[in-house]
């Protein structure tokens, strides 16, 4: 099953981001993709320091970039440009009642990326109980839709997942 050929994964360098680090290295070798490493900044940072971490605690190869924008912007902006398949990231919001929450990057890409976005919570080692697919049924891309629940039912199936798919209506 080779279906992605890029994958990006987004990096909080103000977080530990061990989870998504985990699990877009194991799909980009399963998938013999190129990976492709997006950090997220607010401050200006030594990049031959950070890309030297990078090398030690990402063992596959990598393209790596780092953006400093509005995230949101500067995360679909470029994995449109560079043509990603999927983006891997974990939900900003650890912390009390908010560990339930996504966070709002990960909401704000779910609606805006042209891919798929994987939301990880898990280590990969773990198993999965349940996975959810998010779609919007009123989407006129309806092909970015059945891939994502191809993707999603597919993932459910290989951790033997119970699978859920969810939409939202909004009745006027």
């Amino acid at each position: 099953m080779k279906r992605f050929k890029k994958i990006g994964v987004i990096l909080d360098l103000e977080r530990n981001n061990t989870l998504s680090i985990e699990h877009a290295i194991d799909l980009a070798r399963e998938n013999a993709a190129s990976l492709y490493v997006l950090c997220l900044s607010s401050i200006s940072i030594q990049t031959d320091k950070l890309k030297t971490y990078l090398e030690e605690k990402i063992s596959h190869e990598f393209k790596f970039t780092i953006l400093t924008g509005k995230p949101v912007v500067e995360v679909t902006h470029y994995a449109y440009q560079n043509n990603l398949d999927l983006l891997v990231l974990e939900p900003t919001t650890p912390h009390g009642l908010k560990k339930y929450f996504l966070g709002s990057l990960v909401l704000s890409l779910i609606r805006k990326a042209h891919c798929p976005v994987w939301v990880v919570k898990k280590p990969f080692s773990e198993s999965y109980e349940r996975v959810l697919i998010a779609v919007d049924a009123l989407d006129d891309n309806d092909s970015l839709n059945n891939k994502i629940i191809e993707i999603g039912s597919s993932f459910s199936r290989r951790v033997k997942a119970e699978c859920h798919i969810l939409t939202a209506l909004h009745l006027a």
